[in-house]
């Protein structure tokens, strides 16, 4: 299954940026860039070494929202289900350690936990929106949504929902 081996990789790399970014080696956005690039290539890489392999890679990168079984729109919507519960679990605590991770130390926090269980829900946010969207507008659909939302408010909350009304207002508009 396409969905649990990208699920499994991409948990993989949010790993793997949390790593390499709490050493202090590269930053957090260096990291990403890398591992995504890395990620990616290598993903292309297998599939089409895989002779078998009936899915054509254009379906990869650009999603195919035809293609969604009935079973995916189910393991879609649970992982969905997760990642909303342990944000809205934990929301304090994000914000402290995504704002000022030093207040989150000194609140006692475990705040190299925290920053991985960010990655890691990131990872899968991203995973859940691959079949449809594809690898080529996953990046502007978490970036472009967050960033209009910044335009029009200044609070977390109100811009977490404003965020998810753009990307799918903007998912809509484009389907149609």
């Amino acid at each position: 299954s396409l969905l649990v081996g990208a699920l499994i990789a991409a948990v993989a790399v949010a790993l793997g940026i949390g790593f390499f970014s709490r050493r202090g080696a590269i930053k957090e956005d260096t990291a990403i860039g890398i591992l995504f690039a890395a990620a990616l290539s290598l993903g292309v890489v297998l599939i089409s070494s895989i002779q078998t392999y009936a899915v054509d890679l254009t379906h990869i990168l650009f999603g195919n929202v035809l293609g969604v079984s009935s079973s995916d729109l189910w393991l879609i919507g649970g992982l969905a289900v997760v990642v909303l519960l342990v944000i809205a679990l934990l929301y304090k605590e994000l914000l402290v350690i995504s704002f000022d991770p030093i207040l989150g130390a000194t609140l006692r926090l475990p705040v190299g936990f925290l920053r991985t269980l960010l990655l890691v829900l990131l990872a899968v946010t991203i995973v859940i929106s691959l079949q449809t969207v594809g690898v080529g507008l996953v990046a502007a659909m978490l970036v472009t949504p967050g960033a209009t939302a910044y335009l029009l408010t200044r609070r977390l909350f109100p811009m977490m929902v404003l965020a998810a009304v753009v990307g799918a207002l903007s998912s809509l508009v484009g389907l149609y």
